[in-house]
């Protein structure tokens, strides 16, 4: 009997020992890698780069090149991206209020249930990007190209389409 308490004990032990293990593994997988964000800062330039949840609130990246990046849940909240290339990037969940988005191109993009309250999205290209979900009050999207871009429960409340290209957006 006393061999099977040790038993269970130690089967405890191994689990709690994995769970621990899973924890810390998921978190670190889930965080930005700190060697992609010195080259971002550093060379203004990070292509296929993981910058998940990173907070990059009022940097400023005029002309960087992120393309196909993962910035998942990013914080760019009063940056200035000003023709800064985020072809194919995805930018799900991410804080980009106030944001200047001027000029930048985000064509195939998810920006799924992102938050572009207020941002200058003057003559931006978000051509066959997905903006599901995401909140666009108030922001500027004045000759912007929405070509194919998916919009379905996209809060545009306030927002100034003046010249924008909407040919067949999806807006259901």
């Amino acid at each position: 009997m006393r061999q099977l308490g040790t038993a269970v004990v130690m089967l405890a032990r191994s689990a709690l020992g994995v769970a621990m293990a899973v924890i810390l593994l998921t978190s670190t997988a889930l965080a930005f890698d700190p060697a992609d964000l010195k080259k971002l800062k550093e060379t203004n330039e990070c292509v296929e780069c993981d910058l998940t949840d990173a907070d990059l609130a009022d940097f400023v990246l005029v002309d960087a090149n992120i393309r196909r990046s993962n910035l998942e849940g990013v914080n760019l909240q009063r940056a200035d991206l000003l023709r800064a290339n985020l072809w194919g990037a995805n930018l799900k969940g991410g804080n980009l209020e106030d944001a200047n988005l001027s000029r930048v191109n985000l064509r195939g993009a998810n920006l799924i249930n992102t938050n572009l309250k207020g941002a200058n999205l003057k003559r931006i290209s978000l051509k066959g990007a997905n903006l599901a979900g995401s909140d666009l009050r108030a922001v500027t999207l004045e000759n912007a190209n929405l070509r194919y871009a998916n919009m379905e429960r996209v809060n545009l409340e306030g927002a100034n389409l003046k010249g924008a290209d909407l040919f067949q957006v999806n807006f259901k």
